[in-house]
């Protein structure tokens, strides 16, 4: 009887992949993203509470360089790091991500002003604005997760 022989098939990853996702796992990067996901949680509220209107447009823009952060790191970490792509953490990154999109207040904006204007109408925002707020409270939570998940990553580095 011919024995058989079990095969090990050793996946060489390229040096980039691996100096790319070093650069992810680094402290500066995991420490600028938790500062963004931080922003990314309680700014717009103290921007609505504390900053006069004249703001706005600086700190849509900020959002907007927030947004690009988070999709440029789930970009790089769906190249580099194995079982990333698809996996819990990417859907919770891209959620984030896209969640900050309704802070932008130019986009919204233009959003509103795009609708009719009449009473129904104002009921269904009426309606519509309730829905919004159980919805923001749950991203907020994903907001969270994500913070665990980068203070997870900066303590094992």
């Amino acid at each position: 009887m011919i024995e058989e022989e079990e095969v090990v098939i050793f996946k060489i990853r390229p040096e980039w992949k691996k100096k790319l996702e070093r650069f992810l796992e680094n402290w500066w990067t995991v420490g600028i993203m938790m500062i963004v996901t931080i922003y990314a949680l309680f700014f717009d509220d103290l921007r609505v509470m504390f900053l006069p209107s004249s703001a706005d447009l600086t700190c849509d823009w900020i959002s907007i360089v927030c947004i690009v952060l988070y999709l440029a790191e789930l970009i790089l970490a769906s190249v580099s790091i194995d079982g990333y792509f698809f996996s819990f953490f990417f859907w919770l990154d891209l959620v984030a991500a896209l969640s900050m999109i309704p802070d932008i207040g130019f986009l919204l904006k233009a959003y509103e002003g795009s609708q009719d204007t009449d009473s129904a109408a104002d009921l269904a925002k009426t309606s519509r604005a309730s829905r919004v707020t159980r919805i923001i409270r749950i991203i907020r939570l994903i907001r969270l997760i994500r913070i665990v998940k980068l203070y997870k990553q900066a303590k094992t580095t």
